[in-house]
């Protein structure tokens, strides 16, 4: 049973832990951001301060521990241990709780939890991009390229190949591959012994044109080369080459015109000739690029994601950004919503209908680490980088 006097002893030590807080408290206000302040969720932080002083001062005045202390040392008495314990414990607690505050603030201005209907399939190992293919998507890992089909089945087409850039080519027979040493052609839905070998270097992203031919992105440089051959036995012939202003780190076909991101730039370019026709410059370095009619979607990395028009392919401008997520991943658009992958917070949506600016609705976050996302016959498939599993919704 608890003395009178140790009693008396940790509440009056509860107190003074609670009036250390509260003094402590403008300090820890300002770690935070404007956003954050203006949201009343911080009883965490004083239900930790609380608890952390009632356990630790507890554990010391109940225990012979703090006897022992107390007959030795420049704390010589149980009041004394105790009420070192109990502002300890409080201070850890108070932590503890204020970063629960920050989290459940975050959350709420991240918006609500969006609720959606996700069938997933496991990779096996840690996924990094997807590509559509005709009977399905393609995934690919780090050392491991995936075929899943519309059933949501995976089967490994190629182990032991570290893709970095991948397009269906040759009416969907032909699966190009590209690591940071060369590009490979891969027989789809079988694949074949041995990838064909293609081009002796590597690249950075690869895109099948409307004509069959590839545009293959490499530092500096921009390349056109026609597919020849059968899907069995592949090659490559260079027709057209132009520098660029970077490196083209992503492509993409809409309308007949090739857009590629090319650092800090969203560039528009003639298909047949590599020509430039437009440029826009971001306000910062970009990730991926996702373009659909007038629309294109550029995801910023840390600086969120950014909304394009790309009507006028000659004149791209910048309309929106999206900021809110720590980190945007990719960025894609569907039956007039937005969807921004952001990691392990999720899938940021907004509601663009009707060209309207957009309005974020909330988060998806049924899943670990949202990374790559693709638009593929009016459905989104999502890799789930941390946990390894690609999620059709």
């Amino acid at each position: 049973m608890v003395s009178p006097l140790r009693w008396t002893t940790m509440t009056r030590v509860l107190a003074l832990c609670l009036a250390l807080a509260v003094s402590l408290q403008p300090a820890a206000l300002v770690a935070q951001s404007a956003d954050e302040v203006e949201v009343p969720s911080k009883w965490r932080r004083w239900a930790g301060a609380a608890g952390g002083a009632l356990i630790m001062g507890g554990i010391a005045s109940l225990t012979d521990q703090a006897d022992e202390q107390a007959r030795s040392g420049v704390c010589n008495t149980t009041t004394c241990v105790t009420s070192i314990s109990a502002m300890l414990g409080a201070g850890l607690g108070f932590l503890l709780g204020f970063e629960a505050d920050k989290r459940a603030v975050r959350r709420a201005l991240e918006g609500p939890t969006v609720e959606v209907a996700l069938t997933s399939v496991d990779l096996a190992e840690s996924p990094v991009a997807l590509v559509a293919a005709r009977t399905g998507v393609v995934a690919l890992a780090r050392d491991q390229v995936f075929m899943v089909d519309e059933g949501m089945v995976a089967s490994g087409l190629l182990q032991g190949f570290p893709a970095r850039a991948a397009t269906v080519a040759m009416n969907g027979d032909l699966l190009v591959l590209s690591s940071n040493e060369q590009v490979v052609g891969v027989l789809l839905p079988e694949p074949a012994d041995e990838p064909s070998s293609l081009l002796a270097t590597g690249a950075s992203a690869l895109l099948t044109l409307e004509d069959g031919a590839l545009a293959i992105g490499e530092p500096g440089r921009l390349r056109r080369m026609d597919l020849t051959g059968s899907p069995l036995a592949p090659s490559l012939l260079e027709r057209e080459t132009v520098a660029t202003r970077g490196l083209p780190a992503a492509l993409t076909l809409a309308g007949g015109v090739l857009w590629t991101i090319e650092d800090s730039a969203v560039v528009s370019r003639n298909a047949a000739t590599l020509a430039e026709v437009g440029r826009v410059h971001l306000p910062g370095r970009a990730v991926s690029l996702f373009v659909a009619g007038p629309l294109a979607m550029v995801s910023m990395g840390s600086g969120g994601a950014t909304m394009l028009d790309v009507a006028d392919p000659a004149s791209p401008r910048v309309t929106t950004a999206l900021t809110g997520m720590d980190f945007a991943y990719d960025a894609v658009a569907l039956d007039g919503r937005l969807y921004v992958a952001a990691g392990q917070q999720g899938i940021f949506v907004y509601d663009a209908a009707g060209g309207r600016e957009p309005a974020r609705l909330g988060v998806v976050r049924d899943m670990d680490f949202a990374g790559d996302l693709l638009v593929k016959g009016g459905r989104l498939y999502i890799l789930d980088r941390a946990a390894g599993r690609l999620f059709r919704m």
